[in-house]
């Protein structure tokens, strides 16, 4: 059975199958873009870090990351006077990584294209198909996801003057409203959508109902995913005490760790794109949503 057929007739078989596929790939890549994340800031930081601030960190890097952690007034130490970041610094700073950001998304999606369809293609391979003009439709999907998003809460607020209660409930609202647009960047790069195209996509097929499921299954894994993730950065941070060796040893664990999620996460993305893709039912007429969603 092939994984498209595997997310249509039962999720969680294709869901495991394409991270399965992927995993290593994902692995070689967090660790490519952490070590580029890690340069940027270096380079970001150190145009503004103070002199007694970068000889602190080159003599003992263990310390100067300790001292961060622990001290929240650390932070303000570290740049000149006069010489913090100005508003068109950060601006572009921002607006590059919401560009390397839709970038990111495209490519991820576009390694599970290869996987769930069968092509055989290597990261490099993925990677120049990675950069098109998909990056400016993710780009632009993010920005109108977040207005909507944004107006959505702002529509919620009225709510507070009612009573609180009825506040909660208006958020949860918005947020199963939200879920109904969880598609977009799988459609945009699956299915060369442009953006509007996207959204209309998701809108029609994650009904209501269907959202609703989504975003109780959603609440529950990330109740699920704070457990180990708690766990797991005890761990990571008794090894972190181990003087170098500890920060190499938490930067492998933690690259692991962002690459089993990111797997998991973007092929949940990419499986519920090809499991409605065909999906031509009403929303009246259409099968139950269990009968979507879980295997039969």
């Amino acid at each position: 059975m092939s994984t498209i057929a595997s997310f249509r007739n039962d999720f969680s078989t294709g869901l495991f199958a394409n991270v399965k596929n992927v995993f290593w790939k994902y692995v070689i890549i967090m660790a490519v873009y952490v070590v580029f994340a890690m340069l940027l800031a270096a380079t970001v930081l150190g145009s503004f870090m103070n002199v007694d601030m970068m000889e602190m960190f080159s003599a003992n890097p263990q310390d100067f990351l300790n001292e961060l952690q622990n001290n929240p007034g650390f932070a303000n130490q570290m740049f000149t006077p006069g010489e913090q970041p100005g508003i068109g610094t950060i601006a572009l700073i921002y607006t590059i990584g919401l560009l390397v950001g839709s970038w990111f998304i495209n490519f991820l999606l576009t390694i599970n294209d290869a996987s769930i369809r069968g092509y055989k293609e290597s990261v490099l391979e993925s990677l120049k198909k990675s950069f098109s003009a998909k990056i400016f439709q993710q780009l632009a999907n993010i920005i109108v996801i977040y207005v909507i998003m944004i107006a959505l809460y702002l529509a919620a607020m009225v709510f507070v003057f009612i009573h609180w209660s009825v506040f909660i409930l208006a958020l949860l609202f918005v947020f199963i409203l939200l879920t109904k647009f969880i598609l977009t960047p799988a459609a945009i790069t699956h299915g060369n959508m442009n953006v509007f195209q996207a959204i209309a996509f998701s809108w029609k097929k994650i009904n209501f109902r269907r959202a609703l499921l989504l975003f109780l299954i959603a609440f529950g894994a990330s109740i699920a995913l704070v457990v180990v993730f708690l766990i797991v950065a005890f761990i990571l941070g008794v090894i972190g005490m181990i003087p170098y060796l500890g920060i190499v040893l938490n930067a492998v664990g933690g690259i692991f760790l962002y690459a089993l999620f990111a797997s998991m996460m973007y092929g949940a993305l990419s499986g519920l794109y090809f499991r409605y893709s065909d999906d031509d039912e009403s929303e009246e007429g259409g099968m139950a949503i269990e009968d979507h969603l879980v295997a039969e």
